[in-house]
């Protein structure tokens, strides 16, 4: 929608009147009234609201200092330039204007430059459709010329009258040089989107509500593995159906060839639980109560205009990426687990009358409903996958450490009897760089002395970082701080041991893979009982 704005410089009798785009920020907006007032942007700016709408008081809960009174307004503006003065302190680079003007005769207000003190009240007067023969923003009205910069405020020299049919050419002259209007077409093109999103979700909804619905759990065990192949997104799903247990009910889908070997592992009792979310590539449906959704799962289930009612009946949809926090569904994921829930439907029934149609009494083959397209029809039929067992992560990579480096480690440090434990784990409290970002899980690499267990060096790594480079480094800087190399490195993880399997031999130190670090353990446990992970 475009919002018809009436903006007043209070006192001066100088206005505009501008259609905006619904969905521009207070950071558009500020630079839209600078060209509309014809002001230079030399001075501190910032909005204010009265009327906070509740889910913005929500979002500053934490920010409420005991015994001080919650402000009584908001404020809009660049925390690059001013320290945020209250509480309630929103950055204009992330606000959008319709979510603090909602209804006509909503306002707010825009100061600029508190010396000055260049107040102007912004008044939403009405919603109006996109016309498809305008470009937005534009100004339709413009009432007097606003005063000159620096001028004393309203003080200072007089406003003088001047044509409102120029000033408002003027005005659009600006807007036209300095933004990137939108038109018409561009806004039915962003409905269609809309629609087309919302139409996505209420599909994906819809297959979960009839999921729930049949209740799989009833007659399926979660090792009752089938696969969806999907030729739309090259995509292949290994479907486990969750609640035998009666715990958490759902549908795991995991990813293709990393996705299976994570399945796998954990199933044969390989991965240990607690890694479990670590590795897994997969996509997670399940059923939980009203109260344990998110803020933003409930919103989109708004979206779809869906009803969901009672205990263990509303669907929360997760990505899972391995070293990443579980993650909402981009469109594309939700896209392939439509076609996955579907093709699931369909087994689930089959399953139901005929228990053993998922054995072909071959274990490294699995029941499959696989897709080819022929023009703009997607054909699905029964196939078996042959699947291997997972093969290792252990890698062999090639030694990042130059040779003449490498020979300047033999000859300046002697090699001693130590036995050294090298760990590599992810550490349990998620990183979040970027509000908007996924959060990553980052990755501790640490190597201790097992007699002493005295920690010698330890670093981590986020998920984009390149781990043969920092796992190789970070052993030469092991062997540079205690001045000795080792004759021996214990790991317990596949993907260190290929890591550091070239590196360690040219040094002469015997890399060996065990199943457990008994010191690296312990010290893990303690940095745990002090917050250091």
């Amino acid at each position: 929608m475009i919002y018809q704005l009436k903006i007043t410089l209070e006192h001066t009798g100088v206005w505009r009147r501008l259609l905006v785009d619904e969905e521009m920020t207070f950071y558009q907006l500020h630079h839209l009234l600078q060209m509309a007032f014809d002001w230079d942007d030399y001075h501190l700016h910032c909005f204010t609201v009265k009327d906070v709408p509740r889910n913005k008081l929500e979002e500053k809960e934490s920010f409420d200092i005991a015994g001080y009174p919650r402000p009584s307004e908001a404020t809009i503006g660049n925390p690059e330039y001013d320290e945020g003065w209250t509480p309630l302190y929103f950055d204009e680079r992330e606000e959008i204007v319709s979510d603090w003007l909602f209804v006509e005769k909503d306002s707010c207000l825009y100061t600029y430059d508190f010396g000055d003190n260049w107040v102007h009240r912004i008044v939403l007067e009405k919603l109006i459709a996109p016309s498809a023969d305008m470009q937005y923003p534009v100004c339709i009205k413009a009432v007097k010329e606003a005063p000159e910069e620096d001028s004393g405020g309203i003080w200072g020299e007089e406003v003088e009258e001047s044509d409102g049919a120029v000033i408002m050419k003027q005005i659009n002259q600006r807007i036209r040089e300095n933004s990137f209007p939108l038109t018409g077409a561009d806004f039915a093109m962003r409905a269609q989107e809309a629609i087309d999103e919302a139409a996505l979700w209420h599909k994906l909804f819809s297959l979960a509500a009839q999921f729930n619905k049949l209740q799989p759990w009833m007659w399926m065990s979660d090792i009752d593995l089938f696969a969806v192949a999907d030729e739309k997104s090259g995509e292949v799903g290994y479907c486990s159906v969750l609640g035998e247990g009666q715990e958490l009910f759902g549908l795991a889908v995991y990813k293709g060839e990393e996705g299976l070997r994570a399945l796998l592992q954990i199933m044969s009792g390989e991965l240990k639980e607690a890694d479990a979310a670590f590795v897994q590539k997969s996509l997670l449906l399940s059923f939980e109560d009203r109260k344990d959704l998110s803020a933003d799962e409930y919103e989109l289930i708004q979206l779809t205009g869906m009803k969901f009612r009672g205990r263990k009946a509303w669907p929360s949809f997760r990505s899972y990426e391995p070293g990443y926090y579980p993650w909402h569904l981009s469109e594309a994921e939700a896209d392939f687990l439509i076609r996955v829930l579907e093709q699931a439907l369909i087994v689930l029934e089959r399953v139901r009358k005929e228990p053993h149609i998922l054995n072909s009494g071959d274990d490294s083959r699995i029941f499959t409903r696989s897709s080819t397209i022929e023009g703009d029809r997607t054909l699905w039929k029964d196939s078996w996958l042959n699947i291997e067992p997972p093969a290792s992560s252990s890698q062999v990579c090639e030694s990042v450490i130059s040779d003449i480096q490498q020979a300047q480690i033999k000859k300046n440090y002697k090699q001693d009897s130590a036995v050294w434990e090298y760990g590599l784990f992810y550490g349990p409290t998620p990183v979040q760089e970027e509000e908007d970002e996924r959060p990553y899980y980052p990755r501790f690499h640490m190597c201790l002395d097992q007699r002493s267990g005295q920690v010698l060096t330890y670093d981590l790594v986020g998920p984009e970082d390149d781990l043969n480079h920092h796992l190789q480094h970070h052993l030469v800087s092991s062997v540079e701080a205690v001045g000795s190399i080792p004759s021996r490195i214990w790991v317990e993880n596949d993907q260190a041991y290929g890591v550091l399997l070239k590196l360690c031999q040219r040094l002469g130190i015997q890399l060996e893979r065990v199943n457990k670090l008994p010191v690296m353990e312990h010290v893990k446990e303690s940095m745990l009982s002090m917050g250091v992970l």
